[in-house]
């Protein structure tokens, strides 16, 4: 990911948190597509960044988990969530071959990244 042509970065920039009402502490997850996945990663901090699918059972095993991590980062993580079957050239691009797949970005840069449902002490 790379800034855009003029060098600097896109103006659209995600919100860190989004929170709702009904418990101050529940971050909603950001959806990316095709269209915004570069700006997103790009213009925030620390991301997870879950590649998944609606009909993956392991997908909606962990979501709860990474919800949970986001929660207790208190703010300093944000989710962001790709459908892969709405989304399959974010997802080639980058060779997810496999869901879930978790990226862990800052600013654009893939830090690490996480196959599968793990436990959450490996994706902390």
């Amino acid at each position: 990911m790379r800034p855009n042509d003029d060098g600097e970065n896109s103006s659209s920039v995600a919100s860190p948190l989004q929170l709702s009402d009904a418990s101050p502490l529940k971050a909603a997850p950001l959806e990316l597509s095709d269209d915004t996945f570069e700006s997103a990663v790009v213009n925030n901090d620390l991301m997870l960044v879950d590649f998944w699918a609606p009909w993956c059972s392991p997908c909606r095993a962990i979501a709860p988990v990474l919800e949970e991590v986001v929660r207790e980062g208190e703010g300093k993580l944000l989710l962001a969530k790709l459908n892969v079957d709405e989304n399959p050239a974010t997802a080639g691009r980058f060779g997810v071959q496999g869901i879930p797949t978790i990226f862990i970005t800052k600013r654009g840069e893939i830090l690490n990244y996480i196959f599968g449902a793990v436990p959450k002490a490996e994706i902390v």
